[in-house]
């Protein structure tokens, strides 16, 4: 997909600093909040500039996980699979390792679908001049191209490039299981999530309890899980601490690690 490297003024809707206001696409900066026409939100990682190479010469902007958007993504209609499908054809690279999410249920994906959420390894390409399936070339096209991947367990499948995440994009929440940064809400109200625990450590079930203001736990290491967890939802200025049951005033909270939101 080429764009025209001056199409700068499409009009973009974001939030910045708290308040929606609508700027040129050549003027979004890091940390706005910008809107897609699907409704669709997320968090510019860069500001836009213009990039020259191979597959593409014009305007772009990366989200904060490293996903480009270009002016056209920002007209309506025009945000849709094909536009994500090229997006993804033209940031894989074979011999490179990416996770795999299950998408596309056409043609015979028997033992596919248990590799979701898992690492594999693009081993080929294929090319419309080379290719001999059933599946027209423009549906291809239009999911990301078709690759070949090998997963640790030796099983060889042939996936379509839009079923295909790069790592950093990922986050491991078990022993070789991913899911997608982007999947996380962009933006999530602490204090809800506060009214949401226990308010005494009797009532919780694994340790984690509230006191209106704070999440409070036994273990140091909990806790820090915890603010990490917090930082990758988007939560800035998480800060642990611990109450000292050797320094006064000693009350309920004594002994307990606290994640707090400044």
């Amino acid at each position: 997909m080429k764009c025209n490297a001056y199409d700068e003024t499409v009009p973009v809707s974001i939030i910045r600093c708290g308040m929606k206001m609508e700027v040129r696409f050549c003027e979004l900066n890091l940390n706005d909040i910008a809107c897609l026409p699907n409704g669709d939100k997320f968090r510019v990682g860069d500001d836009a500039h213009v990039r020259f190479d191979s597959t593409y010469e014009g305007w772009v902007v990366y989200d904060e996980f490293g996903n480009s958007y270009v002016p056209e993504d920002f007209k309506d209609g025009t945000t849709g699979g094909d536009t994500e499908g090229e997006k993804a054809k033209r940031s894989i690279a074979v011999g490179s390792d990416y996770i795999f999410f299950f998408r596309s249920s056409d043609g015979d994906c028997t033992g596919l679908a248990e590799h979701n959420g898992r690492k594999c390894k693009v081993t080929w390409q294929e090319n419309k001049a080379h290719y001999q399936g059933k599946t027209p070339w423009e549906y291809i096209e239009s999911h990301g191209g078709l690759f070949d991947v090998r997963f640790a367990t030796g099983d060889d499948f042939c996936v379509y490039g839009e079923e295909l995440e790069p790592i950093c994009h990922c986050k491991e929440v078990l022993d070789g299981f991913y899911c997608k940064k982007a999947d996380i809400p962009l933006e999530l109200n602490f204090t809800e999530l506060l009214a949401l625990l226990p308010k005494s450590p009797e009532d919780s079930r694994h340790g984690f309890w509230s006191n209106g203001d704070e999440i409070l736990c036994k273990k140091e290491a909990a806790a820090e899980a915890v603010a990490d967890f917090l930082e990758d939802l988007g939560i800035d200025v998480v800060t642990t601490g611990f109450y000292d049951p050797e320094e006064p005033p000693e009350d309920e909270y004594s002994g307990y690690h606290y994640v707090s939101v400044q």
